[in-house]
């Protein structure tokens, strides 16, 4: 009778726990979804998949970390895996979505295509214009290289009425020289003439006064000179200081322009980096 009623107490308990074992797997199979106060809605939280509402249980996304990620393709792999369906509507609209995309990206594509044409163009005509401006300082150099050459000759031709005035200026001090001493000896011959004959005075006073009118004139002759010479190199000091000035404001134009022709240079470069 023991034996029997051992054996009788040890199948109930295996019954109690075969019975209790298919509840605790019926229980792990059980899907349980919760509401979402969040979303105002209802979800799953073992797989963070959250319905459309609890009418319509089609899943439209996921909720992690406090945040609703729309249907993408790790919800659409947790539909699988635990048996949910979802909302086709919002695959269908990705798919529209990806073509607008797709759409817009060519349009961007051919519009930068077209800005870089037109770049291009704006490098091509800006190099053309670079090209000239340095055929047009070029030119420029030449005329400042003439007109250097030309101030070059008028500062020698300057240079040689300069020394031709100091040898005007040498020959009038020795012309005033002689005729002093010309005077002097005049002056004592006619003394001496007076006091050995008046007749001869008259003479020599006559003589002496044609020789004094004629220095005269020739030092209003030689003074004429120095003053038209004077006036010659104030005139050409004056078109000397002139074109010093006029060269001086090439030179600077030449390096302005050197200068923006640099920029032009760096700028074409850069662009021309930028493409290549």
């Amino acid at each position: 009778m023991k034996i029997e009623s051992f054996k009788l107490k040890l199948k109930n308990n295996v019954f109690k726990n075969y019975i209790y074992l298919y509840k605790m797997s019926s229980a792990k199979n059980k899907i349980a979804l919760k509401k979402l106060k969040a979303l105002d809605t209802i979800w799953h939280p073992e797989s963070t998949l959250v319905f459309k509402s609890s009418k319509e249980k089609l899943v439209t996304g996921r909720y992690e970390n406090d945040e609703f990620i729309p249907l993408d393709n790790r919800a659409l792999k947790l539909c699988e895996k635990w048996k949910f369906k979802y909302d086709e509507s919002l695959i269908k609209s990705e798919g529209e979505e990806e073509e607008v995309e797709e759409e817009v990206e060519e349009e961007e594509e051919e519009v930068e295509e077209e800005e870089v044409s037109e770049e291009k163009e704006e490098v091509s005509e800006e190099k053309e214009e670079v090209t000239e401006e340095k055929e047009e300082v070029t030119e420029e150099k030449e005329e400042v290289s003439e007109e250097k050459e030309e101030v070059s000759e008028e500062k020698e031709e300057k240079e040689e009425v300069a020394e031709e005035k100091e040898e005007v200026s040498e020959e009038k001090e020795e012309v005033s020289e002689g005729e002093v001493e010309e005077a002097k000896n005049i002056k004592k011959v006619s003394f001496h003439n007076t006091e050995n004959n008046n007749g001869l005075s008259d003479l020599t006073n006559d003589y002496t006064q044609k020789l004094y009118n004629y220095f005269d004139n020739l030092m209003q002759n030689y003074n004429s000179q120095i003053t038209n010479l004077q006036n010659e190199l104030i005139v050409e000091r004056k078109r000397y200081d002139e074109l010093t000035n006029k060269y001086n404001n090439e030179v600077n134009d030449h390096s302005e322009t050197k200068n923006s022709l640099v920029k032009l240079q760096a700028k074409f470069d850069g662009i021309k980096q930028l493409f290549s």
